[in-house]
């Protein structure tokens, strides 16, 4: 049984007892569980992965000295800004402001009046003040289009639709880790600890629009929409 997200594992974790006593138990949520041979918590260090967003995206832009928090208003989102909120208040030269009550016409235009040398995190966004409802990934590129300034993000899922990446909660890594933990627990028949379900995730053509030096990417990142270069292109010929 898998439960992803604050509200699934928090439902599956109540009421488990009734449907599934026996199950084998797989939470993934932004808080800590029980854990025990049957049941496993993967929780993402949010501190830590908010600490290592900010980190790229000020080395990535060294004369940033404003930084927008675009906050939704869903539990995860609060979480990340308060983090974002808590790491950039002790960055002296940094100008922190947070955009959480907007109709997203108002946010739009904020935006177009943003600075271009500015940094911006977007968190997940489902809905505006004026009751209107997006998809996160819709949401983002929207204020994408309009945005000077380079959007940095936590999710994986908003990678690919006008955001630049960062260090980010991986949904590929956590099916990869939610597959590796089942297959053990079905040879072993219990879990062991210490998965982790984050990467450093970046989009070439984000990079290449806010004129980011595609030097400041690690080796060890996952960037998507790199253009092939010639081996890739005529690997068949190569090889053959």
């Amino acid at each position: 049984m898998f439960g992803e997200s604050d509200e699934a594992a928090d439902f599956v974790d109540r009421y488990q007892h009734e449907f599934e006593p026996e199950a084998a138990t797989i939470y993934f949520a932004s808080h800590s569980y029980e854990e025990d041979d049957t049941h496993l918590a993967i929780v993402p260090d949010i501190p830590y992965v908010v600490q290592s967003g900010v980190d790229y995206a000020l080395e990535q832009n060294p004369d940033a000295n404003k930084v927008l928090i675009v906050r939704g208003n869903n539990p995860e989102a609060k979480l990340s800004a308060e983090a974002m909120e808590q790491t950039l208040g002790s960055i002296e030269k940094v100008n922190t402001s947070v955009a959480s009550d907007f109709s997203l016409e108002s946010l739009l235009e904020e935006l177009k009046a943003f600075p271009a040398s500015g940094v911006i995190f977007y968190t997940l966004v489902f809905e505006d003040n004026t009751g209107q409802k997006f998809s996160p990934r819709d949401f983002l590129g929207h204020i994408a289009a309009v945005s000077k300034a380079p959007i940095y993000v936590y999710y994986s899922t908003l990678v690919g639709n006008g955001a630049v990446g960062g260090y980010v909660i991986d949904g590929d890594a956590l099916a990869k880790n939610v597959l590796e933990a089942s297959s053990g627990y079905a040879l072993n028949g219990r879990f062991r600890r210490h998965y982790r379900a984050t990467s450093e995730m970046f989009d070439w053509n984000a990079l290449k629009q806010h004129g980011i030096a595609f030097s400041s990417i690690p080796n060890s990142a996952r960037i998507i929409n790199r253009p092939e270069g010639f081996v890739e292109k005529n690997l068949y010929a190569t090889v053959t």
